[in-house]
């Protein structure tokens, strides 16, 4: 049986908040909901940002590892030319 659909499940629990008498509990519950959305959008941001961060840095890696080898086939004169 294939479970992967539930590994990025997130849960949260909002009966467990406890507030301030003087906060209204439906409210408090909303604005813990707000917090984790926003928290949940920064995160997916961030990935984002470092998987963009690692496609670029493969990029990189691909050209120095072509130079190196033309290096190692042409010599020190290759980069001269270049």
């Amino acid at each position: 049986i294939n479970y992967s659909k539930w590994d990025d499940l997130e849960i949260s629990d909002d009966s467990d908040i406890e507030c301030h008498p003087n906060v209204d509990k439906r409210s408090m519950i909303r604005w813990k909901q707000e917090q984790i959305h926003r928290e949940r959008e920064a995160r997916r941001n961030k990935i984002k940002e470092l998987n963009a961060e690692v496609l670029g840095i493969k990029q990189q890696l691909a050209r120095m590892e072509t130079l190196q080898q033309k290096v190692k086939e042409e010599g020190v004169e290759f980069i001269v030319k270049t």
